[in-house]
């Protein structure tokens, strides 16, 4: 009778092999939003050997990311609850943006020859634009010096303009058309695009939407309630909850944007040059 031969006995190139087999799933992976878990389109999927021992845990460490493609999807259930709150962030979002962009041009005279370099240093493109002599001619409206441009660089000079304008004057001096309570909240940044905010980051902005009729029509109009959060802010909190060294793992993603996403989803994919 032949010795039984024990698995950790093979060679280390023949467990590898048959560790790669294991763990390759037809289809790939696929993230769950709701339970914030991976598994594969027959359901969850099997990895048990990785719990066998120790050494069999350290040498198939990271295996099953490296060899499946990771597909995401957009955030959006049954539940009313979760569409709503996308369609609250999608409505105040945009809005606030907009008037922060639009503060930030008519504040534009504020700023000294020193901001306006600085702020030509971090975005030459737009500032040639921004402080154009046609601004002699008259108040241009921002989109006109903006269209065709990323609305990502838009919100990013708006972000740096403003905060310049903030240190030459109090805004509320010459926003006499904002409340209070808008003029604050253009003066903070907002949640970036793609991250899913916080339930109370979602209730500070709706408090702030409260007080706008325009952005309640907004909120309230029926079309937002498909509303949801893009594939690529779902991959993008997936990320940022795994450790750095889980995530050098990783190689391939599939973002399926299905549905409609909140707040200019087309620019989301930016947020993934962080994890590159």
């Amino acid at each position: 009778m032949s010795p039984r031969t024990h698995f950790l006995s093979l060679p280390r190139e023949l467990r590898d092999a048959i560790y790669a087999h294991v763990v390759t799933y037809d289809g790939g992976l696929i993230y769950d939003h709701a339970s914030r878990k991976l598994r594969t389109k027959q359901g969850p999927a099997d990895l048990a050997l990785v719990y066998t021992c120790k050494q069999i845990a350290e040498e198939m460490r990271g295996l099953a990311l490296e060899r499946n493609a990771i597909a995401f999807s957009t955030m959006c259930t049954d539940v009313d609850d979760l569409r709503i709150k996308a369609g609250c962030f999608d409505a105040v979002f945009n809005t606030l943006q907009e008037q922060k962009q639009d503060l930030a041009h008519s504040a534009r005279h504020l700023l000294d020859p020193e901001a306006r370099t600085h702020l030509s240093q971090l975005h030459s493109s737009l500032s040639s634009l921004f402080f154009s002599p046609a601004d002699t001619r008259g108040w241009l409206p921002w989109e006109s010096y903006t269209k065709g441009v990323a609305h990502s660089l838009r919100w990013s000079f708006a972000e740096h303009a403003i905060r310049l304008e903030a240190h030459a004057a109090a805004l509320a001096d010459i926003t006499p058309g904002l409340n209070d309570e808008i003029t604050t909240s253009v003066c903070h940044p907002l949640p970036v695009s793609w991250n899913i905010p916080a339930h109370h980051q979602i209730f500070e902005m709706e408090v702030i939407a409260a007080s706008d009729e325009d952005l309640i029509d907004d909120i309230d109009d029926p079309s937002r309630i498909n509303n949801s959060f893009s594939a690529a802010a779902v991959a993008i909190a997936f990320l940022s909850s795994l450790q750095s060294h889980t995530r050098m793992y990783l190689r391939n993603f599939i973002l399926l944007e299905d549905r409609a996403g909140a707040a200019f989803p087309q620019s989301h994919g930016e947020g993934l040059i962080l994890f590159a």
